[in-house]
């Protein structure tokens, strides 16, 4: 036994405290701006979509991630392995590889999230909607992959946390999975900073005042640092490699990890805060949105008047970016054209729903999306 050896045995280093002040610091404020998100969508707006319950997917990843992490911690999972004893070694390594897949699929459902937003917040473009479904498709392909080869690359599947209970298994080179792990991150990488451009190119096409497009694009971009994290994750990954100082070696890469989940989870709840904001802001009341929006039977909910817009994606023909044919749009009634009035007592606003954006302007609604509308009955 050399004297490094016997250093990390009678060694009594522990993160356990890094891991966990970390860890659960940025999981109290997920867990928190996933409340308000709620609170918004569910009392104020009275609308959800597939963004908002993905984003409590990632948002339960993180949080059971976090759990098993405390547990991990309080084993010893934050020392040297060699400090520990073979019952705790086995634990800890167990613990370890469990949590791993968590880390994927909150990664992963965090930043599909964000691309729901951003296809229900943008106009109708098809090469925009097109792009994100093959980018997330992509992305769910590659951590799939990276899952299973992360439990295939041992044979039986108990060697990587305990390689003794199988003398006659064997595994293939740790640089395999650590290799195809840093290929993932940093794919996983360029989603974030693709996540954080799509939304300034769509709010620079609006027109609308430069500031107002900055302050939009600046709200809808906050993602972008956790492309950084991903940065410093790829490189923490290269000591993955390392399984003969695993439980130490790996804290960082944890820490980490909880840093782009939990960061992603809440630039994603901004955008969604804004009735939040007019509340604090502008003193409105909390009755102030419902009370502008009648519930359908479709789920949405419009301002005064009540229609059932059927959105044809892919069948767009109009320039909307340009702001070509959005004013006075059509609509056919009883066989009747005429055009879409608001009504008098209507102020110049801006509404978002699930479904649409309209501009009520100089007594007029503009759609932004072409749509069939529908006189309800």
């Amino acid at each position: 036994m050399n004297d490094t050896t016997l250093s990390l045995e009678n060694s009594t280093e522990d993160r356990a405290s890094l891991l966990l002040i970390s860890t659960w610091t940025w999981t109290a404020f997920a867990l928190l701006f996933v409340a308000l998100r709620f609170y918004c969508r569910l009392r104020l707006i009275r609308s959800t979509w597939w963004d908002d319950w993905l984003i409590l997917a990632a948002v339960a990843s993180t949080t059971a991630m976090s759990i098993i992490w405390t547990i991990y911690a309080n084993g010893g999972g934050c020392r040297h392995a060699a400090s520990l004893t073979p019952t705790q070694r086995v634990n800890a390594g167990r613990l370890n590889w469990i949590s791993q897949p968590l880390c994927v699929s909150g990664l992963t459902t965090c930043k599909i999230s964000v691309a729901c937003l951003i296809l229900r917040l943008q106009s109708p473009t098809p090469w925009r909607t097109r792009l994100l479904v093959v980018l997330c498709t992509i992305m769910v392909l590659t951590n799939i992959t990276v899952v299973v080869i992360m439990f295939t690359q041992c044979t039986p599947v108990r060697m990587l946390w305990d390689p003794e209970s199988a003398p006659n298994g064997h595994c293939i080179a740790s640089n395999v999975s650590s290799t195809m792990s840093q290929s993932a991150s940093s794919y996983m990488a360029f989603i974030d900073l693709a996540l954080a451009a799509l939304p300034v190119h769509m709010i620079w096409k609006l027109q609308i005042k430069k500031s107002k497009k900055i302050a939009i694009g600046v709200l809808l971009s906050t993602g972008v640092s956790a492309f950084g994290f991903a940065i410093v994750k790829i490189v923490e990954l290269a000591n993955d490699a390392n399984r003969t100082d695993f439980t130490w070696a790996t804290v960082w890469l944890f820490v980490w990890n909880a840093f782009e989940i939990n960061l992603i989870i809440i630039a994603a709840c901004i955008p969604t805060l804004v009735p939040l904001f007019e509340i604090v802001w502008n003193h409105r009341s909390t009755t102030y949105f419902s009370s502008r929006r009648r519930p359908t039977a479709d789920g949405d909910s419009f301002p005064k008047q009540s229609f059932r817009m059927r959105h044809r994606l892919g069948s767009v023909k109009s320039d909307t970016e340009s702001g070509k044919d959005i004013l006075g749009v059509k609509n056919s009634i009883h066989g009747h054209s005429e055009e879409i009035r608001a009504p008098r007592d209507a102020r110049d606003e801006t509404w978002q729903t699930d479904t649409t954006n309209r501009i009520v302007s100089s007594g007029k609604i503009a759609i932004t999306k072409q749509w069939s509308v529908v006189e309800r009955t």
